[in-house]
């Protein structure tokens, strides 16, 4: 059993730390998961990001980047390794995996560099080779991540809705099945993805409301949640690559409370079709999921 960590303080993550997290929840979902004797109860994890994950490119992360991630060969190597690990876990469970990206990441993808780099001095030229091949890996992308499995949701943002979001929030949540069961009972379906990714939704709003209130069920849900490892936070870091700082292991209630929030009103307003293409979902304001 994983030990209480209520009292535990949030914890800040470097580049190698944040993979270690990622790597022990995608470990968690997949094993348990494959477990799992009930159809219904299995974990799953919501992936929220306003950047590509490199594990979902697989392969493909090492032309997209153009460049390496590290000066020596050894860990280039090791974080390759972890990149094909991380891709065929996701790949061999994706029927548990719900992931949202924002609606324009497509051309924020395959945009060229800028002609002056903000690291350096040097002018860079236009490459219209690296176009050429970040719409490739693109299009890999969308063929094997947004099919008709609904698997991936794009948002973008509205001025219109309120509150006004103009960013995700960053994060890794990895849900037992524990969890998921009751997510299920939130919102029964036939269809497993709809019942737990819409349970996912009331659940997160109902907790919203208690907001302020002591002893709320949803609240003291998500606090014993936290405190058995049963529902697991990562926020990435929005800056970027950066080896010195990655991120955070999210542990303390108020904070959590705030990220599911978050991602209530994000996957309030999106959905995807059979096709995979992206259309917002119109809501009564204070309207239930």
């Amino acid at each position: 059993m994983i030990g209480r960590i209520r009292e535990m303080r949030d914890a800040e993550l470097n580049a190698d730390e944040l993979a270690r997290e990622t790597d022990i929840i995608i470990d968690l979902w997949h094993r348990y998961g494959e477990d799992t004797s009930e159809e219904g109860d299995k974990p799953w994890l919501f992936i929220l990001r306003n950047q590509m994950p490199d594990s979902l490119l697989g392969p493909n992360c090492l032309f997209q980047r153009y460049s390496t991630p590290h000066y020596s060969e050894e860990m280039v190597g090791k974080y390759f390794d972890r990149i094909q690990k991380k891709h065929q876990l996701l790949r061999r469970c994706q029927d548990r995996l719900t992931l949202v990206l924002p609606k324009s990441l497509g051309s924020w993808f395959i945009r060229p560099s800028p002609m002056i780099s903000a690291r350096g001095d040097i002018p860079e030229t236009i490459d219209s080779v690296k176009c050429d091949i970040a719409e490739t890996v693109w299009a890999a992308f969308k063929k094997e991540w947004v099919t008709e499995k609904r698997i991936t949701h794009f948002w973008s943002p509205s001025a219109k809705e309120k509150p006004i979001i103009n960013i995700l929030p960053d994060i890794w949540v990895y849900c037992s099945s524990t969890v998921t069961k009751l997510f299920k009972l939130k919102r029964p379906n036939p269809d497993s993805r709809i019942a737990i990714v819409g349970g996912f939704s009331r659940w997160a709003h109902d907790l919203c409301e208690e907001r302020g209130m002591k002893g709320g069920e949803n609240t003291k849900l998500l606090e014993n949640w936290i405190s058995q490892g049963d529902l697991r936070v990562i926020k990435a870091s929005a800056v970027g690559f950066n080896p010195k700082f990655g991120g955070w292991r999210v542990h303390s209630l108020k904070r959590v409370s705030k990220l599911m929030e978050h991602a209530w009103h994000i996957l309030q307003r999106c959905s995807v079709d059979s096709n995979g293409s992206s259309s917002s979902v119109k809501k009564k304001r204070g309207r239930r999921l």
